[in-house]
């Protein structure tokens, strides 16, 4: 079976040839198996945190999803000084999430999740919500967790789900909406660097062995794993 890439095919391979230009050194001390997601789920925490969510500290932020992309970028909140919200309907994640330092948690299988969002901010709503999950039952409680003049950052996506929203709505509560893709070169050896410095973990699962990639995808497709899982070729 052909798998597509992000951008480009072909990482499923034994060799891949790429200009020396895009190669960022890894640190010492970090595993390869924890090198090779840098660049996806922690570099893209990142450059969603930093860049376009532009947390600051004393700011409150609402991760929806803390999965592969979501634990890191909660860790990349807590860095930047944020108060940070978890939201996700599994349990071991939402445990690992608050490990990982997440101030607050929230079972969104318990109904819609900006009720207890409102209810933990004193009604008043987060600066910052991050969408790691945008589909059908998470969007609309994605809008009102925000407070007035909020930014929605959408990391994940739903393809071919409709974004909706009302304009009054948005002129009357100065939101933003944005959406956040992958990270620079500079951001990545920036990544790299809080990663040396220790004040980063990259959260791994599991490594599968290349014989068992149809597995790996499976684990993928049921969306059980805490962390990154990593394909060692």
């Amino acid at each position: 079976m052909r798998q597509h890439g992000f951008s480009l095919d072909g990482g499923f391979a034994e060799y891949l040839k790429t200009p020396a230009v895009n190669l960022c050194k890894v640190p010492a001390h970090v595993p390869l198996d924890r090198a090779c997601i840098l660049s996806d789920a922690v570099a893209t925490s990142y450059h969603a945190v930093t860049k376009r969510a532009q947390v600051r500290p004393g700011q409150t932020v609402a991760l929806v999803g803390v999965g592969g992309v979501g634990l890191h970028a909660l860790q990349m909140a807590r860095l930047a000084g944020a108060w940070v919200i978890a939201i996700d309907v599994n349990e071991a994640r939402l445990e690992l999430a608050q490990t990982l330092g997440a101030d607050a948690i929230v079972d969104a299988r318990q109904g819609p999740f900006h009720q207890a969002v409102r209810q933990l901010t004193e009604d008043e709503g987060v600066d910052v919500v991050l969408g790691f999950v945008a589909n059908q039952d998470t969007l609309p409680s994605s809008y009102q967790s925000l407070k007035r003049a909020g930014r929605l950052v959408f990391v994940g996506y739903t393809p071919q789900l409709p974004l909706s929203a009302m304009p009054h709505e948005l002129v009357r509560n100065e939101w933003e909406i944005l959406g956040s893709r992958a990270n620079t070169k500079q951001e990545l050896q920036e990544t790299m660097d809080l990663v040396a410095q220790r004040r980063i973990q990259p959260i791994v699962d599991r490594v599968f062995p290349f014989a068992e990639v149809e597995s790996a995808f499976e684990t993928l497709r049921q969306g059980g794993s805490l962390g990154r899982n990593v394909l060692a070729i």
